[in-house]
C-alpha cells in the first residue's frame, strides 16, 4: 500500500466519492495475487491499484460497485476458492473490502503524513475497521468471518539510489516511478539540465565530490544502489564508497572491459575479489538493449528479480 494509493484515495474523499479498499489478506495455492496487495474502487468508477486482476479482481470490482451507495456493512471478509469460480489455478484468497467516506479523512491524512515522512507504520485491518499503531506480531490471524486480523507493515517500499543523472538515469526514473520505487539521484555536476528536469525522482543530491556517498547511503534490505556517473574515473569513485554496504542491490553500468579495470584498480587498493562478488556487473538483463530506454527495461527487469526474491 503506497503513498500514491493513499493519496488516490484522500482526493476522492475530499470530494465526498466513496470508496472501497480492497486487500489480500491470505493467499494459498496458485493465485494471481500477493498478500498485502491492495486496489482503491471509488463510487465515480475509478480504480486504483490491484488485487491480482482476473476473474476475482471483475467479480469482487462489480459486487462492491453494486454496495458502495448504500448501506452495506464497513467491513466485509470474502474467501474465495478459485476452482468455485471456474478458475484453474486451484487457489485460495481470503480479501477484505473496507468501506470509507468523507468521516475518514482524518484517519487517512494520518497515514499519508507518517509515510511523507518516510516513516514506517503497522495498519491493521479487522472486522472493526482500519487503525495504525498496533504491535506487529503476524499478519494475518483468522478465527472466522467475524473475528480476524490483517497487520501489514506501511512505509518499507524499496528506495534506489542512483548516481548519476544522465540519460539512462532520466529513463530509469521513469521506469521505476512506475514500480513505486522511492528514487534518490546523486550528480556532482551543478545544474545538470536532464537532472533538473527529471519530474520522477523523489530526491535530487548534487555532492561535491562522490566520496560523500557513503554518508548518504545507509546499510538496509530496502536500499538499492546503481552506479551510473559520467566516466570512469567517477563510477570507481563511487564504488569505492559502496562495495561494502550491506545493501539488497548494488549494480555498475558499463562495458566488460571497463568493469575488469575497475576491479583491477580496486585489488591494487586491497579490495578481495569476494568484496565483489555481490556486485551486478555489467548491469540489467541481457536483452540486447541499446538506447536509454531499452537499458531502463533490462536494469528494472534485474531488479524485479532481486526484489522479489524476498
Amino acid at each position: 500500500m503506497t503513498l500514491t494509493l493513499w493519496q488516490f484515495l484522500h482526493s476522492k474523499l475530499q470530494q465526498h466519492i466513496p470508496c472501497a479498499l480492497l486487500t489480500v489478506l491470505d493467499c494459498q495455492g496458485s493465485t494471481p495475487a500477493k498478500t498485502g496487495s491492495s486496489m482503491i474502487i471509488s463510487a465515480d468508477n475509478e480504480c486504483y491499484g490491484t488485487i491480482g486482476g482476473g476473474t476475482i479482481e471483475y467479480k469482487l470490482t462489480k459486487e462492491v460497485r453494486r454496495t458502495l451507495n448504500n448501506s452495506s456493512p464497513k467491513v466485509q471478509h470474502t474467501r474465495i476458492i478459485s476452482h468455485e469460480i471456474g478458475m484453474l489455478c486451484g487457489g485460495q484468497q481470503d480479501i477484505a473490502t473496507c468501506l470509507l467516506t468523507t468521516v475518514d479523512l482524518p484517519f487517512i491524512e494520518q497515514i499519508i503524513s507518517q509515510l511523507r515522512q518516510n516513516r514506517s507504520i503497522t495498519l491493521s485491518l479487522s472486522p472493526k475497521g482500519l487503525a495504525i499503531d498496533y504491535p506487529y506480531e503476524f499478519p494475518y490471524n483468522f478465527q472466522n468471518n467475524e473475528q480476524w486480523l490483517f497487520q501489514k507493515i506501511l512505509g518499507t517500499e524499496p528506495r534506489i539510489f542512483i548516481i548519476g543523472g544522465g540519460h539512462v538515469s532520466l529513463a530509469l526514473s521513469q521506469v521505476l516511478k512506475f514500480l513505486e520505487f522511492h528514487i534518490t539521484i546523486f550528480d556532482t555536476r551543478p545544474h545538470l539540465t536532464l537532472l533538473d528536469n527529471n519530474p520522477y525522482a523523489n530526491v535530487k543530491i548534487t555532492l561535491k565530490h562522490y566520496q560523500e556517498l557513503k554518508t548518504h547511503i545507509t546499510d538496509s534490505p530496502q536500499n538499492y544502489a546503481i552506479i551510473m556517473t559520467h566516466s570512469h574515473r567517477t563510477d570507481e569513485i563511487a564504488l569505492a564508497q559502496l562495495y561494502n554496504k550491506k545493501l539488497a542491490y548494488l549494480g555498475l553500468m558499463g562495458s566488460q572491459r571497463k568493469i575488469d579495470i575497475l576491479f583491477s584498480h580496486l585489488y591494487q587498493q586491497g579490495v578481495k575479489p569476494e568484496q565483489l562478488k555481490h556486485l551486478h556487473a555489467p548491469i540489467g538483463l541481457h536483452i540486447g538493449s541499446q538506447t536509454p530506454q531499452e537499458i531502463a527495461i533490462s536494469i528494472a527487469s534485474e531488479l524485479i528479480i532481486q526484489k522479489n526474491k524476498t
